[in-house]
């Protein structure tokens, strides 16, 4: 059984990965998830020529998946953890290189509305 300060060091890195350890809980998300992440890809009826806005991407694992739908689908992910924004885009070079995708630092302050405006997305 873990400890409360294992409890909260754990709960620290599922809130904001940072360092060694949270690459592994990002991984381990990742895998954990995949099966409904998956699933919510699929119920989107993903079209050519969609944007995708995802907020809180994680490591980006899931996004060859996610451009598979869709030959010319145009990926934007935001996220607050500096490390999952790094980790994103190290997996997903790919698709970085080609246009197709674009990950973001999003701090929290910047109003969420300007920032969907910005990257010309619409509610």
């Amino acid at each position: 059984m873990a400890t409360q300060q294992e409890l909260e060091q754990l709960a620290g890195q599922l809130r904001q990965p940072s360092g060694p350890a949270g690459i592994d809980v990002a991984n381990m998300m990742n895998e954990n998830n995949i099966g409904m992440t998956h699933h919510s890809i699929n119920r989107l009826g993903l079209r050519e020529g969609d944007r995708v806005l995802e907020l809180g991407h994680g490591n980006g694992g899931h996004i060859d998946y996610l451009m598979s739908q869709a030959g010319t689908l145009q990926y934007t992910g935001l996220e607050m953890s500096e490390l999952m924004m790094e980790e994103a885009r190290r997996i997903n070079q790919k698709w970085i290189g080609n246009g197709q995708a674009a990950f973001y630092l999003y701090n929290g302050a910047q109003p969420l509305l300007a920032i969907i405006v910005s990257t010309g997305y619409l509610l």
